[in-house]
């Protein structure tokens, strides 16, 4: 039996700001598989959070309360097309998903 009661069960983070990443890390704080999900370019907004309200700071604090226990990818979920044989981000996510 695993130590944790949501050990072995993923989850797909595709929320941003407070809500749903805190629930998530909830989750992942109990044993869940937590994925990440950010778009390209910045990211989640978190990860920006944190400098502008702890001047000086060596990290995002925000982030690191919101991102810990995840492990995290980039994809570009509104992408229309694959670039050559690439599939799309929405075609990754929903194989991740599964």
């Amino acid at each position: 039996m695993d130590r944790y009661p949501f050990s072995g069960l993923k989850v797909l983070d595709v929320a941003t700001v407070v809500a749903g990443p805190a629930a998530a890390v909830m989750l992942a704080d109990f044993g869940a598989d937590i994925i990440k999900v950010e778009k390209p370019g910045t990211g989640d907004i978190m990860r920006q959070v944190g400098r502008t309200t702890m001047p000086g700071a060596d990290s995002d604090y925000m982030w690191n309360l919101e991102g810990r226990n995840k492990r995290g990818i980039v994809l570009d979920l509104k992408q229309e097309a694959g670039m050559g044989d690439h599939p799309t981000g929405i075609e990754l996510y929903a194989s991740i998903a599964i």
